[in-house]
């Protein structure tokens, strides 16, 4: 029993959201398909090298969508929740050639961790609105509580033809947006995205670029300057994840003290 304790101990240490595993991330089949055609879409969570499927239940499901050149199309008769068997999925129904985008919004979840971790978890995620926060309410020394949710999105190109739509935002509450067309040829390795919250450019947010190929390369880490854009140098191809968190404080609200947004965009190039 006293090395059982300890295994779940540390198991639950280093699979706890807001160490380490605290991303989420739609991974498609392939960036690239052909048309027509159904591709399949894996919903992730999880840090680099050690990815799992996330439990996808329809109570945590808001929205599921395609976003392409017709217009929008809803996706939750294709989705597959999580099972003993199975793992949740869901499919882009492809029809026409162009890029698209495939959006995902989760329902809240809470959260509490001890005042130390929680304020590591700020620090490590740039969230400077809760730690400002945090010491002027006095609540440095107590728990951290908050509501979570996730915003995902993934840029897939359909055929040859490339349409800019996947360049405006789609109205998820934080959202990353790429500034170019990752699928068209440039001469330039710098790729910039701008972080937008609530509609409008967030500046000094951390975004963090991730390899999905490969967890060898290290994360590259950039703040958004005032027009909430950040700017990387991408030199290698492949598929990565673009991530960033917001938390914003509450107030008079029972269920929590701050509200964290969770956002990702993948794409290949």
């Amino acid at each position: 029993m006293y090395k059982l304790s300890i295994i779940i101990t540390f198991i639950t240490i280093t699979l706890s959201p807001f160490t380490r595993a605290h991303d989420f991330w739609l991974e498609p089949e392939s960036f690239r398909v052909k048309t027509p055609s159904a591709l399949p879409i894996k919903f992730q969570v999880g840090h680099k090298g050690h990815a799992n499927a996330w439990d996808l239940h329809w109570k945590r499901i808001v929205s599921l969508r395609q976003y392409q050149t017709s217009g929008i199309l809803d996706m939750s008769a294709s989705v597959t929740t999580t099972s003993m068997r199975d793992d949740g999925s869901a499919f882009a129904i492809v029809k026409e050639p162009g890029s698209f985008i495939v959006g995902f919004e989760s329902y809240h979840s809470t959260s509490s961790l001890g005042a130390e971790r929680f304020n590591k978890y700020a620090e490590k995620e740039g969230l400077r609105l809760v730690l400002a926060s945090r010491i002027a309410r006095g609540m440095t020394n107590t728990r951290g509580k908050e509501i979570y949710s996730r915003k995902a999105k993934s840029i897939i190109q359909a055929g040859s033809v490339l349409s800019d739509n996947i360049l405006m935002p789609i109205g998820q509450t934080l959202e990353i947006v790429p500034l170019v067309h990752p699928y068209r040829s440039s001469d330039t390795n710098d790729f910039g995205v701008k972080v937008i919250y609530k509609g409008k450019p967030l500046n000094n947010a951390k975004v963090r670029l991730v390899s999905l190929d490969n967890s060898d390369i290290s994360d590259v880490i950039m703040l958004s300057d005032n027009h909430g854009v950040a700017t990387f140098n991408l030199a290698k191809k492949g598929s990565w994840m673009f991530a960033s968190v917001w938390s914003v404080p509450l107030h008079d609200d029972d269920r929590a003290d701050f509200e964290t947004y969770f956002s990702s965009l993948t794409l290949a190039f």
